[in-house]
């Protein structure tokens, strides 16, 4: 036997089997959304020290979640981490002004995030990477002498 449906949304369904000649118990079942982080990007990327950067993600879960992000040196130093409690799940950005635990501009390179989020309906993780460009100094025009 099959049958076409929607897709079930979270929480407990009940279904029934009705058959002219029997009478069929009836079974409920229970979709449980596990936490995930959708469509995670990191704009701009590469960045800079004027705009920085945001993480933007949307959140999908049954319950509000706590998100840490960290960020991370090409050698495994952690330069920044933030904890946001009790996300409710839907789109959500971080913003990162690019400067590490001490308010020190990062050096141009590469460097790694991770995105943690966490409830009672499970954890995931998203890692990705960034790139950091520093805008070159200018040098002062040069005066003509006559």
């Amino acid at each position: 036997m099959t049958w076409d449906h929607a897709a079930y949304a979270a929480g407990s369904h009940r279904v029934e089997l009705k058959v002219a000649t029997v009478d069929a118990p009836a079974h409920t079942f229970r979709v449980e959304l596990k936490t995930r982080l959708e469509n995670v990007v990191a704009f701009p990327n590469p960045f800079d020290d004027e705009l920085g950067v945001r993480f933007s993600f949307y959140l999908v879960s049954t319950a509000p979640a706590d998100v840490l992000l960290r960020v991370f040196t090409v050698s495994g130093r952690l330069v920044y981490e933030r904890h946001e409690h009790a996300l409710d799940p839907v789109y959500h950005q971080l913003a990162w002004d690019g400067r590490d635990a001490e308010g020190q501009k990062l050096a141009n390179g590469i460097y790694f995030f991770k995105l943690l989020a966490r409830n009672s309906s499970g954890s995931t993780v998203y890692e990705g990477r960034l790139v950091k460009l520093r805008k070159p100094r200018r040098a002062a025009p040069e005066t003509e002498t006559p």
